[in-house]
């Protein structure tokens, strides 16, 4: 959940950007501070190292944690780690103000948007998103627990939270894994073909290859935002090639390399030539 929602037009299309709407958004200047709760886990560890190993002008990551311990990083990229205080013990406990020290301790302005990436389970860390959203900072998150939980707590976070501006993200996990295993080094057929033996995609790839699945994941997207649309308000750009969508679906597996690799590795060329990577991406504007 973002407390402002960076989007694009009701629209899907393959988009060839590297880094998040977010990430562009912000000045060199004035980059995005980002704390990461959980930040040792699996998910966590995997962001944290994201963003340090491959840093972004428009995103710094100024700390993390997790249940034992936070990590306070200076703008020099030195850790400093200071272990929470046992019930009875001495020493410091996570709350805001030792985020806020995290941020106050990075290179950027003051006027620095904060967001909290929660890569936790903790019950605990989700009922502070209200009170985080209330102080003006974003909360994004791939725990479910606040959207699918009490309502109450949901309900404090939205009346929490500003009017939405609309939504952008990679919303197919088939889409996902093709996109960012291919890097234009093959032909984009194989990485198809290989997903398709793995089971990463429906039996007809081209029920992932159309769009439409990302399609219908914007529409519930805008729907969720306020915005009351059909599946046929959304442009969808789909990688079936038009004289292959009524074919068996063996005949398309052997025709479809011929049709598309061509033209993919032109796009896969020119988003690398730019600093850039292909990824098909759904987007709302509200």
């Amino acid at each position: 959940m973002l407390r402002s929602l960076l989007v694009r037009p009701a629209r899907e299309q393959l988009a060839t950007k590297a880094h998040r709407r977010t990430a562009r958004t912000m000045s060199s200047s004035d980059p995005l501070k980002v704390f990461v709760v959980g930040g040792t886990g699996l998910i966590g560890s995997a962001l944290v190292d994201m963003m340090r190993k491959s840093p972004n002008p428009g995103v710094e990551c100024v700390g993390y944690c997790n249940s034992r311990y936070g990590v306070k990083i200076s703008s020099g990229g030195e850790e400093e780690t200071t272990n929470w205080k046992k019930e009875e013990g001495d020493g410091a406990k996570f709350d805001d103000d030792y985020i806020a020290a995290c941020c106050a301790s990075s290179s950027s302005s003051s006027s620095s948007k904060i967001c909290v990436a929660d890569c936790s389970a903790s019950e605990l860390v989700s009922d502070s998103y209200a009170p985080w959203l209330s102080r003006g900072w974003h909360v994004a998150t791939p725990n479910k627990k606040v959207n699918s939980g009490p309502l109450e707590r949901y309900q404090r976070c939205i009346d929490a939270s500003s009017s939405p501006e609309g939504d952008s993200g990679v919303f197919s996990g088939t889409m996902s894994f093709l996109f960012n295993t291919w890097d234009g080094s093959e032909p984009f057929s194989a990485v198809v073909s290989r997903a398709k033996d793995a089971g990463y995609t429906e039996p007809d790839p081209r029920d992932d290859l159309n769009g439409m699945d990302v399609a219908r994941k914007v529409v519930i997207a805008a729907r969720e935002s306020g915005l009351m649309i059909s599946l046929e308000d959304v442009n969808v750009q789909s990688l079936v090639p038009t004289e292959l969508e009524s074919v068996g679906p063996d005949e398309f597996m052997s025709k479809f390399g011929t049709s598309v690799d061509d033209a993919m590795s032109d796009r896969a060329t020119a988003a690398t030539s730019g600093g850039n990577v292909l990824r098909f991406v759904g987007e709302v504007d509200l």
